[in-house]
């Protein structure tokens, strides 16, 4: 199966190992094997976006995980932020996306970045926003 055309899976993910149940993005790539295309709220400590992961499928929308075979070579890191920030750095969530990363906000103020440091790391640039907000 080509893992470009396979389509994504809104699965509903049972941890067993941490008693955590969500839903998140995963394409299958081969067997049991998934990728995952989404940050795993919740879950980050077992799993994270891009990671390749065996994850047993118990019907058409619940998985249950089992380990990560590969995982991603992208850093991650997460901020606070508020909804003026959140206007202001637009350009560098798209230069973020067009470098292979990934950015996703959960719960109104939680930015999650994923991000190859080598073709573009939005850690300073953010930090330095993020600071000129804290001081005005």
């Amino acid at each position: 199966m080509n893992q470009k055309s396979a389509p994504e899976i809104d699965a509903r993910i049972t941890f067993p190992e941490c008693g955590v149940q969500l839903n998140c993005l995963i394409r299958h790539i081969s067997n049991d094997i998934y990728r995952v295309c989404e940050h795993p709220t919740f879950a980050e400590d077992q799993m994270q976006f891009g990671d390749c992961a065996k994850i047993r499928k118990i019907d058409d929308q619940n998985y249950e995980f089992q380990e990560v075979t590969s995982k991603s070579d992208l850093s991650f890191v997460q901020y606070v932020i508020n909804d003026e920030i959140m206007l202001e750095i637009g350009r560098i969530l798209e230069k973020t996306v067009r470098s292979n990363g990934y950015w996703q906000r959960d719960f109104g103020g939680l930015l999650t970045l994923y991000f190859d440091a080598k073709l573009f790391d939005p850690r300073l640039d953010l930090e330095t926003l993020i600071e000129k907000y804290k001081e005005s």
